[in-house]
């Protein structure tokens, strides 16, 4: 239900700016491109507009129908539901130059074994040397500092609010999204995995890979105890 109600104004709460640069530097010119979790599309879309082939996955039947509107039938850009546990059943070994999963999407699976299988799952599908790019909330920062509110996220189409229940490994993840221009009112409420940092380093490396770097923002600042943000960037070998 979440991303339902979500899926029509992600953009405006979630814009693809600020991200794209980021991504596009990391990968091969003209590669082929793994988006996990897509959301609406539109940063796959940018990519692909730079000259990347991507293919964007989302386990959200919503997501995916804006992001098939969003994909504008760009030939470099294809959209499949699919569950981001099973992307070594859908494509070949080493099919892809590099994969990125961002949006907090990893911690939405249950526990570290699912994430391990699903970091094999990446590894297998990306070639030799090729790049994995990975960003979630920095939860160390979160469990440190006891954080029970996101920062509020708003402009003239959307106010979203976002709040956290620690529950030891987990937090409780609830959202309450306003859309001003109809006045529609959509609370949510899920579960996630309170990844932390060591615990993601341990599992990305019995995954097989290495050259890890770690960064708090898309800027490509290096984490601190202070960043909210957590992004790592590894090599497959």
């Amino acid at each position: 239900m979440f991303y339902k109600n979500l899926a029509n104004v992600y953009q405006h709460v979630f814009p693809a700016a600020g991200k794209v640069d980021f991504l596009a530097d990391l990968f091969k010119p003209h590669g082929m491109i793994l988006d996990v979790g897509c959301s609406d599309g539109r940063v796959a879309l940018s990519l692909s507009k730079l000259g990347f082939d991507v293919e964007a996955i989302d386990l959200s039947e919503d997501m995916i129908r804006v992001a098939k509107v969003v994909s504008e039938n760009n030939e470099r850009f294809k959209v499949r539901l699919m569950d981001m546990q099973n992307v070594s059943q859908h494509y070949p070994a080493g099919h892809f130059d590099g994969v990125y999963c961002i949006g907090n999407t990893l911690v939405h699976l249950e526990s570290e074994n699912k994430i391990l299988d699903t970091l094999k799952a990446f590894k297998s599908v990306i070639k030799e040397k090729g790049i994995l790019m990975i960003q979630i909330i920095h939860y160390n920062y979160v469990d440190e500092n006891q954080i029970k509110m996101l920062p509020i996220i708003e402009n003239e189409m959307v106010r979203f609010e976002r709040f956290y229940a620690h529950m030891g490994e987990y937090v409780k993840f609830r959202t309450e999204l306003t859309i001003k221009e109809t006045g529609e009112f959509y609370d949510s409420e899920t579960t996630l995995l309170a990844l932390k940092k060591e615990r993601l380093e341990k599992l990305l490396y019995e995954a097989g890979f290495r050259s890890l770097e770690w960064y708090g923002n898309y800027n490509g600042v290096p984490l601190n105890s202070e960043h909210l943000q957590l992004i790592v960037v590894a090599k497959a070998f």
